[in-house]
């Protein structure tokens, strides 16, 4: 899927951070998958990278040098 958001986190805390993002219910965010430090973000269809990149910086301010797109 195209838009798909890479996050690291702090080793341990990918998980936290991914429930935090989940417990949202945006629309945007389809769900998440969480490793120990990295959590991908997974895109409603027709959401582009670049929008759900606005909505994660809403969840989780001072995001933006955090994230690779994929």
């Amino acid at each position: 899927a195209k838009g798909m958001i890479i996050i690291r986190t702090i080793p341990g805390n990918a998980s936290n951070t991914a429930i935090c993002i989940d417990n949202t219910t945006r629309f945007e965010i389809a769900g998440t998958i969480a490793g120990d430090d990295t959590i991908l973000v997974i895109p409603r269809d027709g959401i582009t990278g670049a929008q759900l990149h606005t909505c994660l910086e809403m969840i989780l301010p001072g995001l933006h040098d955090q994230v690779r797109r994929r």
